[in-house]
C-alpha cells in the first residue's frame, strides 16, 4: 500500500505538535505500506532529518540586500511582474497532484485543511486527522478565519477521519451532528528525551516555570501571568521562561505595567533545548481554555518535569491522575496550584512519578499502528 502525505504542515510550522506527527508517520513504513511526503519546499525543522528542501525564495524583506530606501517597494513589485518569485505553496500542491496522477497511491492524507486537491485527486481516497474544534467553540478568537469552512468541507469527502483524541471526537459529533462510525481516534505520543544540561550558552535562570508553545488569546496566556506575578514578585529566585515565538509589543508592555518584566524569558527553543528546559523547570504549567490532545504534556512526563494543567478539553483525558488541575479562568486557582507544586518537593516528585508511569500509555509505535489499521480498512 502506497501512502502519500502533502506538504502543508511542513511549509507552515517550523517545528510544533502537527508537523512532528506527520513527521513520525512519514517515518515508519510498515510491512505492507510505503510512505512519501511530496514536497519540495519546506521550512520545517523535524522533515529536514529526512528530506531536504529547496531554497525559499525571498521576499521584499531580503530584497536588494534587505535595505530600505524610497521606491524599494515600487522596484519589487517591478521585478515580480518580470520575474515573479516561486511560489512554494503552489509548486508543493503541483508536485502532490503530479503524484497522485502518475503515482496512484492507495491512500492520500493531507497534512492540514486546504482543499486545493479535492476537484482534482479523481478516485484517490483520502484520511483527514481533526486536531481540534477550537475554531467551531470559540469562533469569535477567529474571525475572518476559513478553517472551519474547510475543515467541514474536508470531513464531508473524506473516506475516514482521525480525532487526535477522544475530547476531540466528541466535539465533532456534537457540532457536526454526524455518525459515530466514520471517526477513529488516535492518540499522539512525545519525542524528546530528558536532558539535564542546557548548553546553548544562554544562562537561565535555575529556579523556572515554564510555558510551551504558541502564545494564541485561548491559551490564556496573559491571564496566566496575572495569575502568577505575585509569585514572581515575593520570590526573587523565580522566573518564568516561555518558548516559541518572541513576545510582541502587546505582552512586553503587559510585563512592563505588571512590573515583572526581567522576571519573564523568551526563547526559540529546539528539540534538544526544550528537553532540557522541560527537564529543569520547577513545574510546566499550560492555562490554555482547549485543547484538542496538549502535545507538551506528554513532553513535561517524558523529560520528569510535574505538570499543573487546565482542566479544560482534553487535558484531563491525556494526563488523568499525573497532575495537578486548576479552573484557567481563576487566577487564584492558577495561582495556588502553581504555588502548591512549588513549595512542596514531595508532590513534584509524586507527580513526576505519575507522569512516567502515564506516559507509558503513549507511543508513537501505536500511532502508527492504528493509523495504518485506519488505512488498511479503508482500501479493503
Amino acid at each position: 500500500m502506497k501512502v502519500l502525505y502533502d506538504a502543508q504542515i511542513f511549509l507552515a510550522q517550523k517545528h510544533g505538535g502537527i508537523s512532528r506527527y506527520y513527521y513520525e508517520l512519514a517515518s515508519f513504513s510498515g510491512s505492507d505500506i510505503e510512505t512519501e511526503i511530496a514536497v519540495l519546499y519546506h521550512r520545517n525543522e523535524y522533515l529536514g532529518k529526512i528530506s531536504k528542501s529547496l531554497p525559499l525564495p525571498q521576499g521584499i524583506g531580503s530584497f536588494l540586500g534587505g535595505k530600505s530606501f524610497p521606491g524599494r517597494g515600487i522596484l519589487f513589485n517591478f521585478k515580480e511582474k518580470i520575474c515573479p518569485s516561486i511560489a512554494p505553496k503552489k509548486e508543493n500542491e503541483k508536485i502532490l497532484l503530479k503524484k497522485i496522477d502518475l503515482e496512484k497511491p492507495d491512500i492520500f492524507h493531507p497534512t492540514y485543511y486546504n482543499n486545493y486537491f479535492l476537484d482534482k485527486i479523481k478516485s484517490t481516497p483520502f484520511v483527514l486527522t481533526i486536531y481540534d474544534m477550537i475554531h467551531e467553540i470559540y469562533p469569535e478568537y477567529f474571525v475572518g478565519d476559513k478553517t472551519s469552512f474547510l475543515k467541514r468541507k474536508l470531513f464531508d469527502k473524506a473516506l475516514g477521519v482521525i480525532a487526535i483524541s477522544e475530547t476531540t471526537k466528541n466535539d465533532i459529533l456534537e457540532i457536526y451532528n454526524c455518525p459515530e462510525k466514520k471517526i477513529d481516534v488516535v492518540h499522539l505520543a512525545s519525542s524528546l528525551c530528558p536532558q539535564q544540561n542546557i548548553s546553548n550558552g544562554t544562562k537561565y535562570p535555575e529556579k523556572f516555570i515554564l510555558f510551551v508553545g504558541d502564545r494564541w488569546i485561548y491559551k490564556n496566556f496573559l491571564f496566566f501571568v496575572t495569575a502568577i506575578s505575585p509569585l514572581l514578585k515575593d520570590d526573587e529566585d523565580l522566573y518564568l521562561v516561555c518558548t516559541g515565538r518572541p513576545f510582541n509589543e502587546i505582552e512586553t508592555d503587559f510585563f512592563v505595567q505588571n512590573e515583572i518584566s526581567r522576571k519573564i524569558l523568551q526563547v526559540s527553543a529546539s528539540d534538544a533545548e526544550l528537553a532540557t528546559l522541560y527537564s529543569n523547570a520547577r513545574v510546566f504549567v499550560f492555562p490554555s481554555l482547549y485543547e484538542g490532545f496538549g502535545l507538551p504534556v506528554l513532553e513535561a512526563f517524558a523529560c520528569s518535569c510535574p505538570a499543573v494543567l487546565s482542566n479544560k478539553g482534553s487535558l484531563l483525558e491525556i494526563a488523568g491522575d499525573a497532575a495537578l488541575y486548576f479552573e484557567p479562568k481563576s487566577a487564584s486557582d492558577i495561582r495556588n496550584a502553581v504555588d502548591k507544586v512549588l513549595s512542596s518537593p514531595s508532590l513534584r516528585a509524586d507527580l513526576i512519578h505519575k507522569g512516567a508511569q502515564r506516559l507509558k500509555k503513549y507511543s508513537w509505535a501505536k500511532t502508527v499502528e492504528k493509523t495504518h489499521e485506519i488505512y488498511r480498512k479503508i482500501i479493503q
